[in-house]
């Protein structure tokens, strides 16, 4: 397996941060980004952000006109299906953004609630899941 972080990795270890958080690995870049590989518990987890992600990729244009979808597939293609003009990667990829999904809670509340109606959920909703992930490892 593999994934573009944009950064050299300079170090990668499997850890447990507190007796009761769950085992993830840790990484570390020479640019001092710290991030996490957290394993989802249950696939409602997964395919809500997931689906989060996909719709996020619309809703936030990217910054200097990269498609996030391509900075993703920098080394390794991800494979797209076409659908509603909306591009949705397999999800038998199993590994989401996760900067991507924190960035809804800085949307406007109206486009929060835009997104959370497409996910069948409320905006309080989806930023409790999303704390609830973080705080797995912590």
């Amino acid at each position: 397996m593999s994934f573009h972080i944009g950064e050299i990795v300079t170090s990668l270890q499997k850890v447990r941060m507190s007796p009761t958080s769950r085992e993830c690995i840790i990484y570390s870049t020479i640019m001092g980004t710290i991030g996490a590989f957290i394993p989802y518990d249950n696939k409602e987890e997964l395919e809500l952000t997931q689906h989060l992600e996909i719709i996020l990729r619309t809703e936030m244009p990217p910054l200097c006109g990269r498609e996030h979808i391509f900075f993703r597939s920098y080394y390794h293609p991800v494979q797209l299906n076409k659908l509603v003009c909306v591009y949705y990667v397999k999800l038998s990829q199993h590994v989401v953004d996760g900067d991507l999904c924190e960035q809804f809670s800085s949307l406007s509340y109206d486009v929060q609630k835009k997104v959370a109606a497409d996910l069948e959920r409320t905006p309080d909703d989806i930023l409790r899941k999303l704390e609830d992930i973080r705080n797995k490892i912590l």
